[in-house]
């Protein structure tokens, strides 16, 4: 399979899902109250939390698929045959679950004040059973992902945010649904979603292999070691992201609590664009960790790291600066704009950092050891907890914001430094200079035109639209232009062109 087209595949579904969500997401603001549009900040954050639920199998199948999913059908089969049934089983009990507190978090949780109480209720159970829908059809992409099957898989992504996100604002739009029904469609698309993976699946399965169901709880122990190490990473990497926003969804009022929604999908947005290619990297990576040579392994994971720089920094820097325009336009609000663009500015930097931290990661999950990676994890959450639920308590979402961006790029200064001296002595210098001469160039057309908005003001949605599309080129274009990997692939695009 080619790592190349994989990636290509990944960006175009990836970023598809991605920019429909940044710029729908904000839309619903429009056409709910923002109490109501409040309640979808706290589904996108239950989502991320109730995530963790997943125990690291996912990520586990990506793993066993990468290796064994030709050539060992049968023992890869049981292995997903068991894990279909606990994630179907965890399903059930989350909408159970959530069955039962929803009541609670509506009246003690969430600061509502002009919303039906009833309705909230129904809503929040909604959630429940979409989110543990969620997690099984989780399952299905992560093996399609590990089988290099990434076409197919970003196929089936594109047309459910197509029906999670612009169909959902068109009927909002043109009928009369409200926020209830809104998230009792939302539950509807994924139960469509996951009929949809699981077909795809099975369809490369070995047809004697397809529908044989059997819990195995010898494949399972086989790995358990690996799942639960990746479960507690997960867990942890939650804290350490979400766990201010956690405490805002309680502390906030819920109006100004969807406003943070917008800056931190904005945000988040940032770290999901990068996930293509890391994507990609992930099943090539192992493949050559455990079948090639070094070098093979260690000019992959240079270019891959280039690659994400290329692809990110120019987005991060532009929504960094240009934060107020931006906002202004994706949700038609100037109060959402001015509340959020001050914090906007630190998340994106922050996102940034944190993203270009899966380096480390990778070298450490390719070797199937993640145990440094969670002992630092743990210092992190230690350090950091606190200090973000104080800030979050008692000063607000600005402070907050500054103080997390800081841990990021520490984390990736100091880790990164740690990581790569113990398992890829000599590439700390060069994958430092590929992750961060992106960001340098990009300021170099970033800053001179934020410069230019002190004198000039573009008047007018479609003059808003040009300029910040033309920054977004210009910076785009300079980065791939000062980078060598980016030279190199201009330079065979034009070669192909010419021919």
């Amino acid at each position: 399979m080619s790592v190349r087209r994989n990636s290509l595949a990944n960006v175009m579904g990836v970023g598809y899902s991605s920019v429909v969500a940044l710029l729908v997401i904000p839309r619903y603001l429009t056409q709910l109250e923002a109490e109501a549009f409040g309640l979808i900040g706290f589904f996108v954050l239950a989502q991320g939390w109730l995530a963790l639920l997943d125990m690291g199998f996912s990520q586990v199948v990506t793993r066993a698929a990468a290796i064994h999913g030709h050539d060992a059908a049968p023992q890869f089969r049981r292995l997903l045959g068991s894990i279909e049934i606990l994630f179907a089983t965890l399903a059930v009990v989350i909408a159970l679950v959530g069955h039962s507190v929803a009541p609670l978090l509506a009246a003690s949780w969430l600061q509502v004040t002009s919303l039906d109480p009833d309705a909230v209720v129904r809503s929040l159970e909604f959630m429940a059973v979409a989110i543990g829908l969620r997690l099984w059809v989780a399952l299905y992409k992560s093996c399609l992902q590990g089988l290099e099957l990434q076409v197919r898989l970003n196929v089936l992504n594109v047309a459910a945010a197509t029906l999670r996100y612009p169909c959902s604002l068109l009927l909002l739009c043109i009928t009369d649904m409200d926020y209830e029904e809104f998230f009792l469609y939302q539950a509807g698309v994924v139960l469509i979603e996951l009929l949809v993976a699981m077909v795809l699946v099975y369809a490369v399965l070995p047809v004697a292999q397809r529908w044989r169901l059997a819990f195995s709880a010898v494949e399972l122990r086989k790995v358990l070691p690996f799942a639960l190490s990746v479960a507690y990473v997960s867990a942890v990497s939650a804290l350490v992201v979400q766990v201010d926003r956690m405490v805002f969804s309680g502390v906030l009022p819920l109006a100004e609590f969807g406003y943070l929604t917008t800056v931190t999908l904005i945000a988040t947005g940032i770290v999901q664009l990068g996930g293509p290619v890391v994507q990609a990297l992930i099943p090539r990576l192992t493949a050559l960790y455990a079948r090639e040579g070094d070098d093979a392994f260690r000019r992959m994971y240079l270019d891959g790291s280039e690659a994400l720089a290329i692809l990110l920094a120019p987005i991060a820097v532009t929504i960094a600066f240009f934060g107020m325009p931006l906002l202004t336009l994706w949700t038609g609000d100037a109060e959402a704009a001015r509340w959020g663009a001050p914090p906007l500015f630190w998340y994106a930097l922050g996102s940034l950092s944190m993203t270009y931290a899966t380096g480390p990661y990778l070298l450490q999950y390719v070797r199937g050891d993640l145990r440094l990676h969670t002992w630092f994890l743990s210092a992190v959450l230690l350090l950091q907890t606190p200090v973000l639920v104080l800030l979050a308590i008692h000063h607000g979402v600005l402070l907050v914001a500054i103080t997390w961006c800081l841990f990021r790029v520490v984390d990736l200064l100091l880790w990164g430094a740690f990581i790569h001296g113990r398992f890829a002595p000599g590439l700390y210098k060069p994958w430092l200079r590929r992750c961060l001469g992106p960001v340098l160039t990009s300021l170099l057309v970033v800053v001179p035109a934020y410069g230019l908005l002190g004198f000039w003001q573009p008047r007018g949605v479609g003059a808003q639209l040009m300029f910040l599309g033309g920054v977004g080129a210009a910076t785009a274009f300079v980065t791939l232009a000062f980078s060598p990997l980016g030279r190199r692939q201009l330079g065979g695009l034009w070669s192909r062109v010419m021919v």
